[in-house]
């Protein structure tokens, strides 16, 4: 049972990660479009790990499965918000910036991939974690000893 609910939380992460990354490549040219599928391969990734992780520690009987499952999806979450912002920020730059000329706009301009990560790390956490929450207690409902 764990792949499978690994699965279904990844495909559901890779769904709604798809969804934001259409809304926010909305204004792209179309040749840019394709290169923000990175955070959808992200979200399925972390999310297959995370639910699959969750899954294994509620049917193990550890202690705490709830705060487990809430952890483990919030750095899913955390992990796919980066990916997302950072290639959108990144996306958004090469179609649409120029070049700087001085030294402190060149700075800046490199200091907002970080910067827009962190953003998204942030948002991303505090997203999943109460998924992550519902999903451990229904899981913890399901295998009750």
């Amino acid at each position: 049972m764990t792949f499978p609910f690994g699965l279904l939380i990844g495909f559901l992460m890779g769904d709604l990660t798809w969804q934001g990354t259409e809304w926010a490549t909305a204004n792209l040219p179309g040749g840019a479009r394709p290169l923000a599928l990175l955070p959808v391969a992200v979200a399925v990734l972390t999310g297959l790990l995370a639910g699959s992780s969750a899954c294994r520690r509620v049917r193990a009987g550890a202690s705490h499965p709830v705060l487990f499952s809430a952890l483990a999806f919030a750095v899913a979450g955390g992990l796919t918000g980066a990916a997302l912002l950072a290639s959108v920020t990144g996306l958004y730059i090469a179609s649409y910036g120029v070049s700087p000329a001085d030294t402190i706009a060149q700075v800046a301009t490199v200091a907002v991939y970080p910067l827009a990560a962190l953003l998204g790390l942030a948002a991303g956490g505090a997203a999943a974690a109460p998924a992550g929450l519902v999903a451990g207690a229904g899981l913890r409902r399901l295998y009750a000893r």
